[in-house]
């Protein structure tokens, strides 16, 4: 990405899906220099997409399963629903 602006998975938990099926879901951070920007609340067990320069999205995961799709501001970390 531009800017040496790069995407980390950080923290993680465990979950459990309706089947049985175990699986990690993680929050990541956003990196630009010696600054670390945190995304909140946004556990997914995807790769994102970068979208623009300024702009990544990626789906929130609730149980081991992809849900809503969200689009994170890479400056800020500010996650949106996308369609809002």
């Amino acid at each position: 990405m531009s800017d040496s602006v790069a995407v980390w998975f950080t923290s993680a938990r465990a979950d459990t899906a309706a089947d049985g099926t175990a699986c990690l879901e993680r929050v990541m951070e956003i990196r630009a220099g010696a600054r670390a920007i945190p995304i909140p609340l946004l556990y997914t067990g995807e790769a994102p997409t970068i979208t623009s320069d300024s702009t990544l999205q990626v789906h929130v995961w609730r149980h081991c399963v992809p849900a809503d799709l969200y689009r994170v501001h890479l400056r800020t970390g500010q996650p949106t629903r996308a369609g809002s």
